[in-house]
């Protein structure tokens, strides 16, 4: 593998090469220059990058990906659009990842988010339909709008630390068969498990306290789910078929 050394925010010498390996200093912003972005199949971000910056490697032909410990952002587009990415474990100290950030990586089968991980944005993973099993740990706090949409998830678990559950967050997951939610969630979003098709049950914890608009909207197994409290609002339509 090719060590490419950046003496300046944006200097890396172009190579030819099949792994790619990026090093940055500091609080630094990763910015590579458009030829080297399709020349590598592995792409090592070395120690002290702390920011992808928007579509940095979108559209480019990396089937593996290895992120910094230092990493704190990954900015919009930054790897949307890569078909080949196969594997993506996101650092405990990101807390971002930008909206369509992996859009349509749809080689994607593996998924580890980060412990320190605070924000997931709008249609952050949306149309990655090899992924199957998903984990949201404790420390998410907002699912964007259409975030995991259009995936292949079989099996999901939401972590208490989520506040809101964005519109549309697991929209068209036809093969989603269980769901768990951890007792800390406040807000299932419209539309947020439509066309979740194969869903069979659910069990909504105490803490929600609104499910939106066709949130199960074409889940025809799915139950009228109970009102934990007596605040509990199920906007009209919930489960609408």
């Amino acid at each position: 593998m090719t060590d490419l050394n950046r003496g300046s925010r944006e200097g890396v010498s172009p190579t030819l090469c099949r792994g790619l390996q990026l090093a940055g200093n500091g609080n630094t912003r990763l910015s590579v220059k458009k030829k080297e972005k399709n020349m590598a199949s592995k792409l090592v971000i070395r120690e002290g990058v702390t920011e992808i910056t928007e579509g940095q490697f979108k559209y480019s032909k990396i089937e593996e990906l290895v992120l910094p410990s230092t990493l704190k952002k990954i900015g919009k587009e930054a790897f949307a659009l890569c078909y080949n990415l196969k594997k993506v474990v996101i650092p405990d100290n990101c807390k971002i990842i930008g909206e369509e950030a992996f859009y349509d990586c749809s080689s994607l089968e593996c998924l580890d988010l980060g412990k320190g991980l605070k924000t997931i944005k709008n249609k952050a993973f949306s149309g990655c339909d090899k992924l199957k099993e998903l984990v949201i740990p404790d420390s998410v706090e907002i699912i964007g709008n259409w975030a995991f949409a259009l995936c292949g998830i079989t099996s999901l678990k939401i972590g208490g630390g989520v506040k809101k559950m964005g519109n549309g967050a697991f929209h068209g997951n036809y093969q989603l068969a269980g769901v768990t939610i951890s007792d800390g969630v406040e807000v299932i979003g419209n539309k947020a498990f439509e066309h979740c098709s194969n869903l069979k049950s659910i069990d909504i914890p105490a803490s929600v306290k609104s499910v939106g608009k066709n949130a199960f909207w074409d889940c025809p197994a799915v139950g009228a789910p109970k009102q934990p409290t007596p605040d509990f609002e199920i906007k009209s339509g919930v489960l609408k078929n």
